[in-house]
């Protein structure tokens, strides 16, 4: 077990590396063009500047470019006031587009967005163009939300890609959290900013640039 577990270490190791090497040969700091994440007393210690509506109308050319129309009247709501291991009151969304489902969770009062992911039923990731066009999804999320260049989601599309075949389920770059959520019924890729004393606490694997 101790030599399995070395061997999955170092394979990770290297892992992580290939995609810094391939992803970031184009962004050799790949650091945000935009503030696009503040604190908050939330329970990831960080929100996005903007509102769900601005996150839709500031990504909207990139997924359109996927295929994917995110409309600024298509959430639902799915709860209004729930409470964060914080005692910060959210709500969340989610959004049908197509087959993929959007979901947020925006802060009650501030209107901030918290996170936002891009879900799938499980089954339909055994296609190989589905389970790119959900990676560029998840990418072009982690893009918008960090506050990076577009040409960065090259990089976002590697790293979910890895983290969608690990056993981490999440890893923490820049200024925010990429996170996998997997069942036998769905898969979630999502991006929430966080701050770096929860990094920290949670011991959050962190990617360098």
């Amino acid at each position: 077990m101790k030599h399995k577990a070395f061997v999955w270490g170092l394979s990770a190791l290297i892992l992580t590396a290939a995609i810094l090497l391939c992803s970031c040969q184009d962004h050799p700091t790949l650091k945000p063009v935009n503030t696009t994440t503040e604190e908050s007393e939330n329970s990831f210690g960080a929100r996005c500047t903007f509102t769900l509506k601005e996150f839709t109308e500031a990504s909207a050319d990139a997924f359109a470019d996927l295929g994917i129309s995110l409309k600024d009247d298509g959430w639902q709501t799915i709860n209004v006031g729930l409470i964060d291991d914080n005692g910060v009151k959210y709500s969340s969304y989610y959004q049908h587009a197509g087959e993929i489902t959007f979901t947020a969770a925006v802060e009650y009062d501030s209107q901030k967005v918290m996170n936002i992911g891009c879900g799938c039923e499980t089954k339909k990731l055994e296609a190989p163009a589905f389970r790119k066009k959900l990676l560029k999804s998840a990418a072009v999320t982690a893009q918008t939300i960090g506050g990076y260049a577009a040409d960065s989601t090259m990089f976002f599309e590697a790293v979910f890609s890895w983290l969608s075949e690990c056993d981490n389920d999440a890893l923490y770059y820049g200024n925010s959290l990429l996170i996998k959520s997997v069942d036998q019924k769905t898969t979630v890729l999502m991006t929430a900013p966080c701050s770096e004393e929860v990094r920290e606490k949670n011991r959050y694997r962190k990617i360098s640039d």
